[in-house]
């Protein structure tokens, strides 16, 4: 027990470190290509620890399930809405490099989410966690030096799915596992630096279809969370 509070004392000292740090430098060309992918690198390099969860294969594949559902209803609605250049370069080179600014980073605030959560049981505390990672995902100098109208169009579209989509993969953390947020980013954001074309969504759009893709994602998994864990107590008390 005194290990594991140690443990998340540091954890959470350097979630503040990079909450901070990333505020000020979230606009650094180096720091996002090099700095923050190799300080998340060395963080799952020293934090990561297999989680011998008997549930996870159940919910692994329910989510692939999902996200590829969710990955096909974005595409298709490129056929109703039509098509976009993405603004990423597609060179081997930096698809390669894309991918690991974003990949890491995924990974390592999810490993971090799941040990803070799982280690803490009080609500306040888990709810200071959470918002310390909205904080640390927010753009500020985009947000605060647009006017009115972008201000309010950033809002919806961008600071109100990332509360909700934060609030969600704390709910999915402190009943599942870590991997389960880490696929659902994943196939929402891979795809984007791989595809040449990306369906058109205005900020309207974007901000509604992402709001309800994580409330359908927090039904489903309130009722195959909830149906699991009913077949695993069946389970046990057969065997007891």
């Amino acid at each position: 027990m005194f290990k594991k509070k140690i443990k998340c004392k540091k954890l959470f000292f350097i979630l503040l470190i990079y909450t901070l740090s990333h505020i000020f430098l979230a606009h650094n060309s180096f720091y996002l290509n090099y700095l923050n992918p190799l300080f998340w690198l060395i963080f799952i390099i020293l934090f990561y620890s297999p989680d011998k969860n008997i549930l996870k294969k159940k919910y692994l594949n329910q989510t692939l399930i999902i996200a590829i559902i969710f990955f096909i209803i974005y595409i298709t609605t490129g056929f109703m809405l039509g098509f976009t250049n993405t603004y990423y370069n597609h060179s081997l080179i930096n698809i390669f490099q894309n991918i690991v600014k974003v990949i890491l980073p995924i990974c390592g605030i999810e490993i971090m989410r799941y040990q803070l959560i799982k280690n803490n049981e009080t609500y306040i505390i888990r709810a200071l966690i959470t918002f310390i990672i909205i904080i640390s995902e927010i753009n500020f100098k985009a947000l605060f030096l647009s006017h009115n109208i972008i201000f309010f169009q950033y809002i919806v579209s961008i600071i109100i799915p990332l509360i909700g989509q934060n609030l969600l993969f704390t709910y999915l953390s402190l009943n599942s596992h870590y991997e389960i947020p880490i696929i659902i980013s994943l196939f929402q954001e891979v795809p984007t630096l791989l595809l040449t074309f990306i369906p058109y969504r205005n900020w309207f759009i974007n901000g509604s279809f992402t709001l309800i893709k994580l409330a359908l994602i927090y039904y489903l998994y309130k009722y195959f969370i909830f149906h699991v864990n009913l077949t695993f107590l069946s389970l046990r008390s057969r065997h007891t």
